[in-house]
């Protein structure tokens, strides 16, 4: 277990340090940090504590695919020199991540009460 941990920081810091190198000033970095959290973390974040039909595979993938488009997205703008089809990244970022959220979601079972339930005032209340 102690070995899968150390190669895992070490593949994370290889992929850290390619994306900080990738990017000429700090602030670019940032806004793509920013971005990532803004469309692919915060969905799923909101939904666990209003919706209690999200579930964790809904929220995983979603995070996932909003990272996933995001980091995809700056690649593609460095490489063309312009953002692809004038539209920064939060755009489709909160889009793929949002259609996952919800797709997953109502694709999957339904969360137990005990999942949900802390976080709603009315406890008689079903998904």
């Amino acid at each position: 277990m102690i070995l899968y941990s150390r190669l895992t920081v070490i593949v994370l810091g290889v992929i850290a340090y390619s994306l900080i190198s990738f990017f000429p000033r700090i602030l670019d970095a940032a806004y793509a940090a920013y971005t990532v959290y803004g469309a692919g973390i915060t969905p799923a974040l909101v939904a666990v504590f209003f919706w209690k039909r999200a579930t964790a595979s809904g929220g995983v993938l979603s995070i996932l695919g909003g990272t996933t488009v995001t980091i995809v997205w700056e690649i593609v703008n460095k490489i063309q020199g312009h953002l692809p089809f004038g539209i920064p990244a939060i755009y489709p970022a909160l889009a793929v991540s949002l259609v996952l959220l919800f797709g997953v979601s109502l694709l999957t079972p339904k969360p137990p009460p005990e999942k949900w339930r802390a976080f709603f005032k009315n406890k008689d209340l079903t998904p």
